[in-house]
């Protein structure tokens, strides 16, 4: 009997040691991927040496782009969300410091348009990621541990993401011309949602042949799609709720994913003519050296 019990726990730890091997562990895979070295690509896109910043990037923040930042002389860290409709989302553990003055109430909303809660907002006097002065007017406090920037600081401009190389540049200068599409690079012109979801970036992929709406999302840790696509390609959930989806086209770019999320993803945005069914995150992304143009509504992806 003793014998039976100890063999039916060895055959369930086995069982869970598989699960966890083959389904989550690969959610916190990432292979992140540059064609350049920092000094090659700062280059050829047109950066200057100054405008290059230092990031964090590992498997423990999975998958995020981390910045030190100073924000009305209060120290602490926030990721790069392009998911993000807000200046900057900081933490209640962040906000414990008497530096945030709160003057109004805001609304926020998830990417389908339903109110997630009212969160305080507040005044920015001073904004700087890694050193380098940011021009913000405002911010939200926000639950959780996490601080997180959206694309407001970087709407007058174009930041380049090497996730390998752990290195963000920003700038104000155009794009050199010559950055256009070829074998090893795709230049996307965007959708940018206005109203609820101002600053979301949406572009067309394909799935098993099929054009989708997805929105390009540095703060998912896993790239996700709506449960009619996952039930159009027949593909099978596991226990976990993931698919694996092998069949990805981003552009030219075709790519496999192990394990991706499936939940309701869509979402209408005024000006966008099909609803949004998907969202590339940093399983995605990290692959590629990633630039986004929000003056010319550019998206470029190089490998």
């Amino acid at each position: 009997m003793r014998e039976n019990r100890l063999l039916l726990i060895l055959l369930l730890s086995a069982i869970i040691f598989c699960l966890l091997f083959a389904y989550i562990l690969p959610i916190n895979r990432y292979s992140p991927k540059s064609p350049y070295n920092p000094d090659i690509w700062i280059s050829k896109y047109s950066y200057n040496s100054n405008e290059l910043l230092d990031v964090k990037f590992n498997t423990h923040n999975r998958g995020r782009l981390y910045f030190d930042i100073l924000l009305n002389g209060v120290k602490t860290e926030a990721y790069l969300d392009t998911g993000n409709a807000f200046g900057i989302c900081v933490s209640e553990q962040a906000a414990k410091a008497d530096k945030f003055q709160i003057y109004n109430y805001t609304n926020v909303y998830n990417s389908e348009g339903a109110l997630i809660s009212e969160s305080p907002q507040f005044k920015v006097n001073s904004f700087y990621i890694e050193g380098k002065q940011m021009k913000l007017d405002s911010g939200i406090i926000v639950e959780g541990k996490d601080s997180y920037i959206g694309f407001e600081p970087f709407k007058a401009g174009r930041i380049t993401l090497d996730y390998k190389n752990k290195k963000v540049a920003f700038s104000k200068s155009r794009l050199p011309e010559n950055i256009t599409s070829s074998e090893s690079r795709q230049v996307f012109n965007f959708f940018i949602m206005e109203g609820n979801g101002e600053g979301y970036i949406v572009i067309p992929i394909r799935i098993d042949e099929e054009e989708y709406y997805a929105m390009v999302d540095t703060g998912a840790s896993v790239s996700v799609i709506d449960s009619k696509i996952a039930n159009q390609v027949n593909a099978k959930q596991n226990i976990f709720g993931r698919v694996k989806l092998s069949n990805l086209e981003i552009g030219s770019f075709k790519t496999s994913l192990p394990s991706v999320s499936v939940h309701s993803q869509r979402a209408v945005g005024r000006g966008i003519e099909k609803e949004i069914m998907a969202t590339i995150g940093a399983d995605v992304l990290c692959q590629f050296l990633v630039t986004i143009d929000y003056q010319q509504r550019l998206l470029i992806l190089e490998r």
